[in-house]
């Protein structure tokens, strides 16, 4: 079986100052652990530490500035480094045209499920902590009404949604309805190449923000025909997210 971690995340902050919070050892005790002791050139040895979990040597392997860092350290703390004990962790960032930064981390060499899966869960808590430092605080997400379907044939969706099971028509495109079914609002949409079926949604202020925390949490970002994206989460679950300044209550 392979045990390998692997994360992408997508940041506004330039590849700079994500390089920085990687390699230098006063900024990655902000989000990683509580202190730290390296230098970041190959072959050098030192240590991150954790005042709950113990210190935990390691060995840079790889710095090519500011695009690719790797490390080895031991499955254990307390004890010398012992590459035969280890795990490899690999960070690549790259600019993105729009601007930021894409980093993948990629951790292997795991020796039991056991620490496989406990690492999973360190990244999630770690990489949100690192999220949090350089884009700022988390996004609030709230559950609305709109529901989305992809579907090849319009006129059908149309006839079913609208005629069979009595929804109003609010809006219709080439490649779009709009259906207000009462509870919920239906955003059917034509799509040739993948079937969809009831895609909830959830509102949330900043949109780039929100998707790094779903990246942070494990979730995969999917692509559609028409241009946007949709979210999976560890479960398996497609939905989808709308920037949307939150509702303030009026004051009489």
């Amino acid at each position: 079986m392979s045990r390998v971690i692997t994360r992408t995340l997508e940041f506004n902050a330039e590849i700079e100052r994500v390089w920085k919070a990687l390699t230098d050892p006063n900024e990655l005790a902000k989000w990683f652990p509580d202190r730290a002791d390296f230098d970041p050139r190959p072959g050098s040895l030192g240590w991150v530490e954790w005042e709950q979990h113990g210190r935990y040597p390691l060995r840079v392997e790889t710095v090519e500035p500011p695009h690719h860092l790797a490390w080895s350290w031991s499955h254990g703390p307390g004890l010398p480094f012992d590459p035969e004990q280890s795990t490899l962790v690999e960070w690549t960032l790259t600019e993105r045209e729009e601007g930021g930064t894409r980093l993948e981390l990629r951790e292997s060499g795991f020796d039991s499920e056991k620490s496989y899966r406990e690492n999973q869960g360190g990244w999630t808590s770690e990489l949100g902590e690192l999220a949090d430092l350089l884009e700022g605080p988390r996004a609030v997400f709230s559950s609305n009404s709109e529901v989305a379907l992809h579907v090849a044939d319009l006129d059908r969706a149309e006839a079913f949604y609208v005629g069979v099971l009595g929804g109003r028509l609010v809006n219709k495109t080439e490649s779009s309805l709009e259906i207000d079914s009462g509870a919920l609002t239906l955003y059917v949409n034509r799509d040739e190449d993948t079937q969809r079926s009831f895609i909830p949604s959830f509102d949330v202020p900043d949109g780039a923000r929100a998707a790094l925390q779903l990246q942070v949490a494990g979730c995969e970002v999917e692509q559609c025909a028409s241009g946007g994206r949709y979210f999976r989460d560890p479960f398996g679950l497609v939905f989808d997210i709308v920037e949307r300044a939150a509702q303030t209550a009026d004051i009489a």
